[in-house]
């Protein structure tokens, strides 16, 4: 028969304390709350880019900031399907130089180079071999873009929302469909909301590419740029593993 002595439930009691204690310290502190959106502060972009049509064999990932052209071409009234196109149309047909470059070392290569349009390295990113894994971002000495190196990761297991912190500050990309994940904003947690700073969109299909706006003002653009291709990394990596599973026949 089992001892039900007072000594033996009190050392469970401790137990159990210790085993939730050591739980509740393995959580990441800097995991996002579920917060709501202050719609008093809309996204303000002044920075439309293009991330060009790419898939997990591109070698070189180009990035356009189409941001003179477009303002001449329709003004921004709301991230439309009309804005999109005309985003779209200016890329295909008068592209300008990229701005941003990442160029994976070789094929098999997780580890990644980002450069401007004059070859300076900017960034170094390494993605997960997995879609739940941790992107991680590096910055050179004195980088005016960020001083210290970036983890993203998703909020949850198997969760296809992920969060970072830049100088003590947590930014969340979500999707905007639980569906799909073709189109997600960026929001930064201020207080005990969260403000759009950045959003994403591309048409559906099995290359990974597509208009991306941002206000500087709220966050760094390449930082930016590099956390929205990594989203783009990880819908290939999950797409990937979807067929491999078998669940998608």
């Amino acid at each position: 028969m089992g001892d039900g002595s007072p000594q033996r439930n009190h050392n469970q009691d401790l137990n159990a304390v210790e085993m939730t204690s050591l739980s509740s310290s393995r959580k990441d502190s800097a995991r996002p709350d579920v917060l709501p959106t202050d719609e008093k502060a809309p996204l303000q972009p002044n920075r439309t880019f293009y991330i060009v049509p790419h898939t997990g064999f591109t070698k070189a990932i180009q990035v356009l900031d189409l941001t003179p052209q477009i303002k001449e071409r329709i003004p921004y009234n709301g991230f439309t399907d009309a804005y999109k196109k005309a985003v779209k149309e200016l890329a295909e047909t008068s592209p300008p130089e990229p701005t941003y470059i990442i160029t994976r070392q070789n094929w098999v290569a997780s580890r990644m180079i980002v450069t401007s349009a004059s070859g300076a390295e900017l960034a170094a990113w390494k993605a997960p071999h997995w879609s739940p894994g941790t992107t991680t971002l590096t910055f050179p000495a004195n980088s005016p873009h960020c001083s210290h190196t970036i983890e993203m990761k998703p909020v949850g297991f198997w969760h296809r929302a992920e969060y970072f912190v830049k100088d003590s500050v947590t930014y969340t990309w979500e999707m905007e469909s639980r569906l799909t994940s073709s189109a997600f904003t960026l929001f930064k947690t201020i207080g005990h909301k969260k403000v759009e700073v950045a959003r994403y969109a591309q048409s559906f299909g099995f290359t990974t590419g597509g208009t991306l706006i941002l206000d500087t003002r709220e966050v760094d653009e390449l930082v930016v740029v590099l956390t929205c291709a990594a989203m783009l990394k990880k819908k290939r990596l999950r797409d990937h593993e979807y067929a491999n599973s078998g669940a998608g026949y």
